[in-house]
């Protein structure tokens, strides 16, 4: 038996009545043609595959993923990810799909910014204080400016959002507005 993540189940966009009744014939009719996918035994892909072949006794297959994620975070995002490949959704679902990403997307940008020493105004006021002092050559300057940056890139979360629903900036802004109100 499998364990079933309410958090997980939630991520996916529920099938409507009529693919769901299309799946569970096709599964009655051709057997379960598709692994389940499973990290640490918790279903991460094939919900409503398990459940029809529970229901009507049908033998499945299961493809573990528990080497693959290190936090239930990652598999998260693994799951919406995994939603963009395999159904026909439309803008609005992705954008809502993706904005599930944010708190994630969002503290991967702060850790860049904490790694790279702070916000660009603190750049800005270390680079011109270290610019105005005397006695070191301009490649020595150069280095102390740079040293404390990180080799992370910034990251912008709007935009990351934007690139993974396959959508613009705008409509990622404009989804979120909806979804909070």
């Amino acid at each position: 038996m499998l364990n079933i993540n309410p958090e997980f189940k939630a991520l996916i966009p529920p099938l409507s009545a009529e693919e769901y009744e299309e799946l569970e014939e096709s599964i009655t009719m051709y057997g379960c043609r598709d692994a389940i996918v499973t990290w640490n035994d918790t279903i991460i892909d094939g919900h409503n595959r398990y459940k029809i072949c529970c229901e009507n006794d049908v033998a499945y297959q299961t493809m573990d993923m528990t080497y693959d994620f290190d936090t239930e975070d990652e598999v998260k995002a693994w799951i919406i990810k995994n939603q963009f490949g395999r159904r026909n959704i439309d803008k609005y679902q992705r954008s809502k799909l993706a904005l599930q990403l944010k708190d994630l997307i969002a503290g991967k940008a702060k850790e860049n910014q904490v790694a790279a020493g702070g916000d660009r105004k603190s750049d800005d006021f270390r680079n011109q204080g270290l610019a105005n002092l005397p006695n070191f050559e301009d490649e020595e300057k150069s280095l102390l400016m740079n040293s404390s940056k990180a080799i992370e890139q910034p990251v912008n979360t709007r935009e990351e959002l934007a690139k993974i629903a396959g959508v613009s900036e705008q409509t990622i802004s404009r989804v979120e507005t909806i979804e909070t109100k």
